[in-house]
């Protein structure tokens, strides 16, 4: 009882304080353009994770970042991975509870506040960003407007919101920047069971500290579906991933991964990002599965090599022959090059999912 007095109070406090997001039901909308062309932020984006600063520990890796999944193609094993490295994990059908634990991360833990958030739900063909939990009609599902979500995550010390999501271009549209058209005649615009949050009518993302941005060109985004046993043992090890053995099989931690966080956390050229302009028609451009899979193995590499630092600054004071028990020892390379990873199985193909 006196815990649950406490989150009312906590919760009654952090809307007056904070604006949190509160559903609005899927009424006609009556005013389109009540701000004009989304806001122009000058000067460059900030970097996810700055690329001169070197990852020592895999908590470390998710530090001060979130990520909010749609549940419908979450992997059962997602919270546990996510964790692992760090993130703030969130995954819910309900964009009111999902923001709610962003506010709650950053009053009650201000040392460890979350700064960026990586979306990885559906665009709705660009008429707005959806969770849900399936497909069926009455399914648990919301929807919320970009500006809706800046004005949601203003003052709260967040600095950087990073759409992944397909035709994430269209989101951006002036006519539905604050305000979601209800009624958009897509078949993927499914009812708002949980609710629609849209930006009040007087707020000004002009004026809003927190950026949000997207892929310079829209696209379909696609999730790649792994599982920890393409880690290497020492990395497994680390992060307590080792699987569970039923009726004699190895049972592995399986997780979802979009193209997009990976590129965000290797540097990949390809991607580009922005915070201006909008995109009117669809897009089905996307990555090759090729370009996919190889994307995924990068991230099983950056992860594998943050794990042998990890290890290696652990036991910097034991002999090098005995620094990596021979089950966890990374396979050699030449002197100065980088820690040659073990390949996934040659007749395993990481499987693709679009976000949409």
């Amino acid at each position: 009882m006196f815990a649950l007095s406490i989150f009312t109070c906590f919760t009654s406090f952090a809307s007056a304080a904070y604006g949190i997001a509160r559903p609005q039901q899927s009424t006609p909308v009556t005013d389109r353009n009540l701000t004009g062309d989304p806001p122009k932020t000058p000067g460059a984006i900030p970097e996810a994770w700055p690329a001169n600063v070197q990852i020592e520990r895999l908590s470390d890796i998710g530090k001060h970042k979130a990520v909010i999944f749609s549940p419908d193609f979450a992997q059962p094993g997602n919270r546990q991975f996510y964790e692992k490295l760090g993130f703030l994990y969130i995954q819910d059908a309900s964009w009111l509870k999902a923001l709610n634990q962003i506010v709650a991360r950053n009053y009650w833990h201000p040392e460890d506040r979350i700064d960026t958030i990586i979306l990885e739900t559906h665009g709705t063909n660009g008429n707005g960003l959806k969770l849900q939990t399936g497909p069926a009609p009455r399914a648990a599902r919301s929807y919320i407007s970009v500006g809706g979500l800046q004005e949601k995550l203003e003052g709260l010390g967040v600095r950087l919101c990073v759409i992944g999501a397909c035709n994430s271009g269209r989101l951006f549209r002036p006519e539905i920047y604050k305000t979601l058209d209800p009624h958009p005649g897509d078949r993927l615009f499914l009812p708002a069971t949980l609710g629609i949050i849209n930006a009040s009518r007087d707020f000004d993302p002009a004026k809003s500290k927190m950026l949000i941005v997207r892929r310079a060109e829209s696209e379909i985004e696609t999730t790649s579906d792994g599982d920890a046993s393409e880690l290497a043992p020492i990395t497994r090890s680390i992060l307590r991933l080792e699987p569970k053995t039923f009726k004699g099989v190895a049972r592995y931690v399986h997780f979802a991964v979009s193209n997009l966080l990976i590129q965000l956390l290797t540097h990949d050229p390809r991607l580009e990002l922005t915070s201006d302009g909008y995109e009117n028609e669809k897009s089905k451009n996307d990555l090759t599965e090729d370009e996919s899979d190889e994307l995924f193995q990068r991230l099983v590499a950056f992860i594998d090599d943050v794990a042998t630092r990890e290890y290696q600054i652990a036991h910097a004071s034991q002999p090098a022959t005995s620094r990596f028990p021979s089950q966890m020892a990374p396979r050699s390379q030449a002197p100065g090059s980088r820690v040659q990873q073990p390949p996934s199985a040659p007749d395993k193909r990481t499987s693709r999912r679009v976000i949409n």
